[in-house]
Order: structure tokens, then sequence, then C-alpha cells
């Protein structure tokens, strides 16, 4: 026998100290509405699950890989990616000690994006509804998603390439700090905002 807490009892601790996590980006897709991020509970959770001995994974039971018949701007194809997902909650110091939640769940994207954007997302769900934690998201009675955002043009986009070519700027962080995958889905209301921030990498080498 063993005096050291079970895996439930180790969950229960995560609970007392995590009670709540922020919502901390936003939904353009859904109609704009404030949501957390996958990062965001996992900095929240991450010291509780260490100092607690509580490990966390989640793998992939079946996947399917579904044709929207939507593309970007570009051209690329947009793809959904359907999964059943099983997250485990092992007990560090007893690894036959664990549990498991299982929940499907699908994202939209290009290239090679959507399964990992899957997994993320079923993987915070399943932490969420563990460790009770409180988001203020109020998922039962969100609207219906609203008019899809207004993006520059092809021709902004086009000139926007330019520059950051001309300015030798790093064009995969300059779209993390847009926070958008490609040029072409920048919004038109963040269009004076993109140029700024190539105009400070010309004067003082940095898009940030």
């Amino acid at each position: 026998m063993t005096d050291k807490p079970n895996i439930y009892q180790r969950i229960n601790a995560v609970r007392l100290a995590v009670p709540c996590v922020m919502k901390d980006t936003e939904v353009r897709d859904g109609g704009g509405y404030k949501a957390v991020s996958h990062d965001m509970v996992t900095a929240a959770l991450r010291p509780a699950l260490i100092e607690n001995g509580v490990i966390v994974y989640t793998e992939c039971l079946e996947s399917e890989h579904v044709s929207t018949g939507k593309q970007t701007r570009s051209g690329a194809p947009i793809i959904r990616m359907d999964g059943l997902f099983r997250t485990v909650f092992i007990n560090a110091d007893n690894p036959p000690d664990f549990f498991t939640v299982s929940l499907r769940s699908s994202a939209e994207d290009f290239g090679d994006k959507a399964p990992g954007k899957a997994l993320s997302y079923a993987q915070k769900h399943a932490m969420l509804k563990v460790f009770n934690l409180e988001t203020r998201e109020d998922e039962e009675s969100r609207l219906a998603p609203a008019a899809p955002v207004e993006t520059i043009t092809e021709s902004q986009a086009a000139d926007m390439r330019a520059k950051l070519e001309e300015v030798g700027a790093d064009t995969s962080r300059f779209l993390l700090y847009m926070k958008v995958d490609a040029l072409e889905e920048i919004p038109a209301s963040k269009l004076t905002l993109a140029y700024e921030a190539i105009n400070r990498k010309a004067k003082h080498g940095t898009t940030h």
C-alpha cells in the first residue's frame, strides 16, 4: 500500500489550486466572441499539474479528413479534420493509476494544420471539464455566427508581401503577430496596423 494520493485526489488538488481561467483570444469565425485558448488552459494548469504529479496527454483514436469545398483567398483548399480523441490523466508516481476522457473534435484549416487544431481543441475541453475550470463562456446560449469578417484585397496582400520582402521581414513571424495564417486573411480593419508594423521593421528592424 502507498500513502501517496491517487489520481482522483491529485485531480481534486489541482481543482483547488486553479479555480478558473481567463478568456484570451477572439474567435473571428464564430461571430467575434471571446474564448479561452489551449495555451491559456495549459499555462494556467501546468504548475499545479507538476506540483501534484499529474501527467496529461491526448491521442487520436480515429480521424477523417473532409474537403469543405472552401479555399483561402490565395486559392489554398480548406479541409476539415473530424476525429475521436482520448485524453489520459496519469498519476506520475503510479502510472497504472489513470483515467481517460474521450470526445470528438473538428477543425478547419489549410495545409496540415487542421489535425493539430482538432487535437488541441479536444485536450483543452477535456481539461476544462475534468478540472471544472470556470471560463465565463456561455456556450449554451452562443448566437449563430455573424457575417464574415471583411479581409484585405488580393492586391493589398500582394503589395504587403512585396513590402515584407523589401524590408527583410520574417513573414511567418509577421503572420503570428497579426494572428492570421495568411496575408489574405488579415482583416481590412487591421490594414493600417499591418503597415505600421512593416514600417517599424524598416526603421527599427522589428515588426513587434
